[in-house]
């Protein structure tokens, strides 16, 4: 089932770029489903915590082949059933989420005969 799930998501997230050109601005929209967990030497595996992530992200091109794109991107990570002991030596069952909030800047560039193929670089 989770191959089912992730692998929908990857296809949903695969677009193509149409007709770039200098002084464009494209905008995008991205979601996607994490995985996560943790270990601990005390307790072994936590269990998998299922999550999504979502972004915003925009391009400005300053030719067919170079621009520069910036992304906004909220991601929830952590782990299920972590076991945390108090001060009275009593053991509390509970779930860890960490919330994330990143902005990757990166410089992207497009090949292929019609530009549809992209790297990207920089710094996330």
């Amino acid at each position: 089932m989770k191959k089912i799930i992730f692998s929908l998501l990857a296809m949903a997230g695969i677009y193509t770029a149409n007709a770039q050109s200098k002084g464009n601005v494209e905008f995008g929209l991205n979601t996607g489903l994490n995985f996560s967990t943790s270990t601990s030497s005390d307790y072994g595996t936590m269990d998998t915590n299922y999550s999504y992530n979502f972004a915003g992200s925009a391009e400005y091109y300053f030719s067919e082949s170079w621009g520069i794109k910036a992304k906004l991107t909220y991601d929830r990570k952590g782990w299920d059933n972590d076991l945390i002991d108090d001060d009275r030596g009593r053991t509390y069952t509970t779930d860890i989420n960490a919330d994330y909030l990143t902005i990757p800047v990166m410089a992207s560039w497009h090949f292929g005969r019609t530009n549809n193929w992209y790297l990207n670089f920089g710094v996330m």
